[in-house]
């Protein structure tokens, strides 16, 4: 019942938040990271998608929960199942319980920024000056998914696609209702002259709350607070347990930090499934205006050609950081 679920709702939600991102395709991404992120990256040809819980903004899920309340409470009309299915969820989350284990899921996100250059991503990301920056191109030719050696379940790719952050309220409401109205609205529509005996009732309640779970799960990871707008942000967001992924794990600050590597494909047909590991296509790689350009770049090039990448530009940045 649970599997059948997911292949139909999930597929809903998914395909309905893909739709409302269709016009926000990109070509360039780009990464802030240290030395050692840039070579791990190289050296694994994949990337890393981060536990949500570890991500810059701590407080990041609960805001997001927070402004799925306001808009549904404020913008559902009538539909009083559903607003009281949200309040079923929220309550334990206000007593403190972790929302991770209400959700009944993990989500994980690889972040990027639309520019390059910025002075905020430097000095959060890119060790204030002395760490790097590399393009990603051709991002809307490829296909983003769990890195090959990930997979358990080795003829399963799941797409995935980066998508903005969505930081104004005006934003972030529009998407939540497109959404919503899409999805768990069209659903209770369908099935609220289920006859209102005690028991229907209760199975009915209890869709509506399992589906709005799963909306929230889709939902929360591309909304942030406004004061974060200049990072440019754009996510892929990922659910290693409904893919089969593996979790690894690595040390930073003390901590043992989840997370699970993707890879890149190029299709050879319409399925999915049929997809040919390619190497991370890195155009660019700027580094950060403290270092010494001319060793800096003679490490980079010996390093990239090492590793088979031919024509990537190094170029240092001009942001100037005081120490």
């Amino acid at each position: 019942m649970a599997e059948e679920k997911y292949l139909y709702f999930l597929d809903k939600i998914s395909d309905e938040v893909d739709k409302y991102f269709q016009n926000k395709d990109i070509n360039k991404l780009y990464h802030y990271t240290t030395a050692s992120g840039l070579k791990n990256i190289v050296d694994t040809n994949s990337l890393w998608a981060t536990h949500y819980s570890f991500l810059n903004d701590p407080n990041e899920i609960e805001y997001g929960i927070q402004v799925v309340r306001e808009v549904i409470e404020n913008n559902i009309g009538d539909k009083e199942i559903i607003k009281l299915a949200l309040e079923v969820i929220l309550i334990p989350l206000e007593k403190g319980i972790n929302s991770y284990k209400i959700l009944d899921t993990e989500i994980y996100i690889a972040s990027f920024c639309e520019k390059d250059d910025l002075l905020g991503q430097w000095r959060e990301y890119g060790q204030n000056g002395r760490g790097y920056c590399f393009c990603l191109n051709n991002i809307d030719g490829i296909v983003i998914g769990p890195h090959h050696d990930s997979i358990t379940r080795k003829n399963f790719l799941p797409c995935l696609s980066p998508k903005p952050v969505l930081y104004e309220f005006e934003e972030q409401k529009n998407f939540i209702l497109s959404i919503t109205n899409n999805t768990v609205v069209e659903l209770y529509d369908r099935i609220k002259n289920i006859k209102n005996d005690a028991k229907k009732e209760d199975i009915r309640f209890r869709l509506i709350i399992e589906f709005l779970k799963d909306i929230i799960i889709y939902i929360i990871p591309y909304i942030k607070r406004k004061e974060f707008n200049e990072e440019k942000e754009w996510r892929i967001v990922s659910y290693p347990s409904q893919n089969n992924v593996s979790i690894n794990f690595r040390e930073r600050n003390n901590l043992l930090i989840p997370y699970h590597e993707l890879g890149f494909y190029k299709k050879i047909s319409n399925d999915e499934k049929n997809a040919e590991i390619i190497q991370i296509p890195i155009s660019k790689i700027s580094y950060g205006n403290s270092l010494d350009p001319k060793r800096t770049e003679q490490s980079l090039r010996s390093f990239l050609e090492n590793k088979g990448f031919k024509n990537t530009d190094l170029v240092r940045s001009p942001i100037e950081i005081a120490e």
